[in-house]
């Protein structure tokens, strides 16, 4: 996640400049640039992803066994690897993890 908008004020979220950067935008929303450096992957590795609607195309991994941000239950890996859910500490969301993969490889939700 690169960026928070908020349409009404959320002073706890607000306060947090540790974690959020504020940046003009348009009147009615409160805009912000998160200081987070974000990488598909944990730990951060190599790779290009693509993210679109039910798919994410990674290109240049290192391949073999991987953790990628957020988990849904429906999601298949191709060619020849396969998906299973990673606990990450301090959310409730688990993450993708990818066992097999080859350096380029496709995660999709059929």
């Amino acid at each position: 996640m690169q960026w928070v908008v908020l349409v009404k004020h959320w002073p706890a979220l607000e306060a947090r400049r540790d974690l959020l950067e504020p940046v003009p935008g348009p009147i009615g929303g409160l805009f912000f640039r998160t200081r987070l450096l974000h990488n598909w992957f944990l730990p951060a590795g190599p790779g290009l992803v693509q993210a679109s609607n039910d798919r994410i195309v990674v290109t240049g991994s290192a391949g073999g066994s991987l953790v990628l941000n957020t988990l849904l239950e429906t999601l298949r890996c191709k060619p020849g690897c396969t998906v299973r859910k990673v606990e990450v500490a301090g959310t409730r969301v688990g993450f993708i993890g990818v066992d097999g993969a080859p350096t380029d490889f496709e995660v999709y939700n059929p």
